[in-house]
């Protein structure tokens, strides 16, 4: 009977149309940008459902930045206690999301880094799926955090810098997508000529980032031209900005 309606559930996820969006901290801080992503949300989720993936709210040392939080201690602190405390930056932000959704009277369902099923142990990463798929059936939208696993002792354990970006990336992928979206408060990729370009290649992405900070997480699109994913930025207009594709 459990085999018979899992596959049922994943006919249902085949069936619907599921997006995995990630929005950054800059924006969720900004309250014009915020609004503008939720009334993105709030179209998208009328037809498709939505995995949303949260960074921590704001940057450099904002109160519940990666950054912040650490520098609200006096870094006495193990590796292990220090991921739990920049965990804390994303809970915050995945819960103020929700709040923010649900006042708009929109079905969400929250999860925490335990309940979101990526695990990180020893620089390995497996992410179980289960979960996710069953709320995709009953919620039009899952508010997760991203940048944060557990190990197998369910202590929180942190993606490197820019870590909610593969976050959306490893999740997308679990759930058999061809694309995943990032909200990227950016023109496109500019180059120091000022050039703007809003299509181009993984191969040519890479050339073009040699000489440049990538306003993506590289580990993020590596990830994605590994499992044969193209990835859509989007501006808090809803517009696309960029797209790196095959």
């Amino acid at each position: 009977m459990l085999n018979i309606k899992y596959r049922f559930l994943l006919l249902y996820i085949k069936l619907v149309v599921v997006k995995v969006i990630k929005v950054g901290g800059a924006i969720l801080k900004n309250e014009g940008k915020r609004d503008n992503v939720y009334h993105y949300i709030f179209g998208k989720c009328q037809k498709d459902k939505i995995v949303l993936v949260c960074s921590a709210i704001g940057r450099n040392l904002d109160p519940y930045s990666t950054d912040g939080l650490l520098n609200s201690v006096n870094h006495n602190l193990t590796l292990q206690e220090e991921d739990r405390l920049k965990a804390i930056g994303e809970t915050y932000s995945v819960l103020k999301v929700t709040s923010d959704l649900r006042n708009l009277k929109i079905h969400v369902k929250s999860f925490s880094y335990i309940e979101l099923g990526l695990i990180i142990q020893d620089n390995k990463k497996w992410f179980n799926s289960k979960k996710i798929k069953k709320y995709l059936k009953i919620e039009d939208i899952l508010v997760v955090p991203g940048f944060i696993g557990r190990d197998k002792n369910k202590e929180p354990v942190n993606l490197k810098r820019e870590g909610s970006d593969l976050s959306a990336a490893i999740i997308a992928s679990s759930l058999n997508l061809k694309v995943f979206y990032l909200f990227k408060d950016m023109p496109g990729l500019c180059d120091k000529e000022g050039n703007i370009y809003n299509e181009i290649s993984f191969d040519d992405f890479f050339k073009f980032t040699k000489d440049f900070s990538s306003p993506i997480s590289t580990e993020c699109v590596l990830f994605a031209q590994k499992h044969k994913m193209n990835i859509i930025c989007i501006n808090t207009d809803g517009q696309k900005v960029l797209t790196i594709s095959f």
